[in-house]
């Protein structure tokens, strides 16, 4: 491809005299490409991360980069130094080019300020574990759709936005779609801006740049592949053999596809066993590696929840605030009705705890009144909170079962499915048809977990 012909300076602004960044294709990226496509005569200084820790002191802002005009003025902040260089070569763009340009921009930075939250960086990678792991998977489909979102504004030709070709905004683009796709994302230069990056790679400056014999050198590549996922830690679960709060931890468990131990205690060996817990509770999960012990039920699932993923999105996702929120809320609502069956169990009389629990769950029983506001809060699409399996649904397949369950004298098997409450029997039945889970109940022939594996 022909080399790009660089146009006259626009809105009296000059090359800079000096660019200081460091090796690395990243926020001072758009700039060399500017500079480079136009030909331009400056000092590139390039910083080592050895020699930063002197130098930071004597920046403006204690940042880079820094662009030092021939006058000795300095700017900083990656993008007014990316129009400035752009603006002293001629690549601001004219008119309607001009506004494309900056309407791009704008995206970029949208776009940039998704992948960056997720995407792992040579300065993050080391320590990119399974939670993140679960965040990139969750948050990948949002980013490739704003890519998507380009292509209405390209050209006919499909592989530019302006005639020019090569406005700053293009430049950007080009420059955060090179990084990504050197990253976690090889998919963003694939499809609607496949002709659009093939182009602007081929021109002979930019690939001068890529390749190492620009002025600046070899640069290294600040985005990275995603690293292979951590192996799942093994666990030994204590609880006894009874679809009790320790249930909950043995589901995630199973879908986690973590290396785990499934100790189901004797209620004669919980005596020897008590005293030597952290709280003289149940369930207990032991890290098989450190040996930590971690307790409460609720405490647990919210763990294994952050790093469990059904159809590549968590369980509890941690990033989203809200959603995080609607699925504590539900859980600890669900919670509060479980916890007025723990008042049934200091009832000495047979019949009459058996019908103080049938009470719970009869007309104005605490159980279902409860349930029926639950009822009303929840979407009718088979999930709890955001169109997705999260640790609210396993919560409402939980509970739900439980209710019925035959080591819970007094109610009946059917309990859930006669309570009017539809939306919550399609969250249920949505949960239960996972695999991981049908799996699980499948090999459970205790007699107390009958409605899980009817249900499963």
């Amino acid at each position: 491809m022909a080399a790009f012909t660089k146009s006259e300076p626009q809105l009296g602004m000059t090359v800079p005299a000096k660019l200081a960044y460091f090796g690395l294709k990243a926020a001072a990226f758009p700039a060399m490409c500017a500079l480079e496509l136009g030909e331009a005569e400056y000092e590139a200084v390039k910083v080592d991360f050895a020699d930063w820790g002197a130098m930071k002191p004597t920046t403006p802002t204690g940042v880079l980069p820094v662009a030092t005009m021939a006058d000795g003025v300095t700017i900083v902040e990656s993008q007014a130094i990316m129009r400035q260089c752009a603006g002293a070569v001629g690549l601001l763009g004219e008119g309607p080019a001009f506004v494309k340009s900056e309407m791009l921009i704008g995206l970029t930075n949208d776009l940039n300020k998704e992948a960056g939250k997720v995407c792992p960086t040579s300065f993050t990678v080391a320590g990119f574990d399974a939670a993140k792991h679960a965040e990139f998977a969750a948050a990948k489909p949002k980013i490739l759709a704003q890519v998507a979102k380009y292509e209405q504004f390209l050209l006919a030709s499909g592989d530019r936005f302006t005639e020019c070709g090569a406005t700053i905004g293009e430049i950007d683009l080009f420059c955060k779609l090179y990084m990504f796709s050197n990253g976690a994302l090889p998919e963003v230069t694939a499809g609607c801006l496949a002709a659009f990056f093939e182009r602007m790679s081929a021109l002979p400056q930019i690939k001068k740049l890529l390749d190492g014999e620009s002025r600046w050198g070899a640069l290294g590549e600040y985005m990275v592949p995603l690293p292979a996922p951590p192996a799942p830690p093994a666990y030994e679960l204590q609880y006894f053999g009874v679809p009790g709060p320790g249930e909950m931890p043995r589901m995630l468990l199973a879908l986690s596809g973590a290396d785990w131990t499934d100790t189901r205690v004797k209620g004669v060996d919980w005596g020897a066993l008590k005293p030597k817990t952290k709280f003289g509770q149940m369930p207990v999960l032991k890290d098989a590696a450190t040996g930590d012990e971690m307790c409460q039920s609720r405490a647990i699932a919210r763990l294994l929840a952050k790093t469990t993923t059904v159809d590549g999105k968590p369980l509890y996702p941690s990033a989203d605030h809200a959603a995080a929120f609607k699925i504590d809320e539900f859980v600890d609502t669900f919670e509060d009705a479980r916890a007025n069956l723990g008042k049934t169990f200091s009832i000495a009389d047979q019949a009459e705890k058996e019908a103080a629990r049938a009470a719970l769950v009869a007309e104005g029983g605490a159980i279902l009144e409860l349930l029926r506001k639950i009822e009303a809060q929840t979407p009718d699409d088979g999930y709890m909170v955001g169109g997705a399996t999260t640790l609210a649904d396993a919560w409402a397949f939980f509970t739900l079962n439980l209710l019925r369950s035959p080591f819970l004298d007094g109610l009946s098997n059917s309990t859930y499915m006669d309570l009017g409450l539809p939306k919550l029997k399609k969250v249920v039945h949505t949960f239960a048809a996972i695999p991981a889970i049908k799996a699980y109940y499948a090999a459970r022939t205790e007699e107390a977990y009958k409605p899980h594996t009817e249900t499963a």
